[in-house]
């Protein structure tokens, strides 16, 4: 029965696809691969680097791998936590720049910057 279902999930998935026009939205790849390229790069390269790191701390004993470990994982959070206010913010000032209100656009990144919880 669950084959049977997944079957028929996939299918109407496909009979979906097939029925969209496709050219619209791909001619906007290239231009969102050439914004994403950069943040993802650095991301791999962050991930590399931990990769790495344990592999040279792992040959000095379990205790020293797990606090470099541990350590990697912080500053991933903390990588998560920094794109996450940089992506909140784009809108908010692009939306302050476009009324030409500069002291909003100003107050906002400020605010958001500088404040643990984010407030309108």
């Amino acid at each position: 029965m669950l084959i049977i279902t997944t079957i028929n999930i996939i299918s109407s998935w496909l009979v979906f696809i097939q029925s969209m026009n496709l050219s619209i939205y791909t001619k906007e790849f290239r231009y969102n691969w050439k914004l994403a390229s950069p943040v993802m790069l650095g991301m791999l390269g962050h991930t590399f680097v931990s990769f790495v790191d344990n592999i040279m701390v792992g040959q000095l004993g379990t205790a020293e791998l797990a606090a470099v470990s541990l350590g990697n994982s912080f500053m991933f959070i903390a990588m998560s936590v920094g794109i996450g206010f940089s992506t909140a913010i784009t809108p908010l000032i692009a939306e302050a720049d476009s009324s030409n209100n500069f002291l909003r656009a100003k107050s906002t990144f400020c605010l958001l910057y500088t404040s643990p919880s984010p407030r309108d």
